[in-house]
């Protein structure tokens, strides 16, 4: 396992802790956008904490992926969702192969 995915395990427990103050996670693109062009179709995808989605794309979900989430209240979902920049629904596609679980979830030795 490496860093990157010991740093997402560590952020999906401290995710867990927080759900309830903050219930939706935000998916964003990191500086390194050039190693993540397959991942720019799920740049502004909100979706609660507990969604099925989160099993396979909590970032990283390539070697060089620098996505990550953040995690937000209600109230800013609100304004998210308002704003028209949000996504509610996403593709399954631009996985990388081996990359398609969620650290947090204990899986792949963790």
């Amino acid at each position: 396992m490496n860093k990157k995915t010991e740093r997402a395990a560590a952020q999906w427990q401290r995710i867990q802790r927080s759900k309830r103050a903050m219930p939706y996670l935000l998916y964003q693109l990191g500086p390194r956008r050039d190693a993540c062009q397959l991942h720019l179709q799920w740049d502004g995808v909100v979706l609660p904490v507990d969604d099925p989605w989160w099993e396979q794309h909590f970032p990283p979900n390539s070697d060089g992926c620098t996505c990550g989430v953040r995690q937000v209240s209600k109230y800013e979902y609100q304004k998210i969702l308002a704003s028209g920049k949000a996504k509610t629904s996403a593709s399954d596609d631009g996985i990388e192969p081996g990359w398609d679980f969620n650290p947090g979830l204990g899986r792949h030795g963790i």
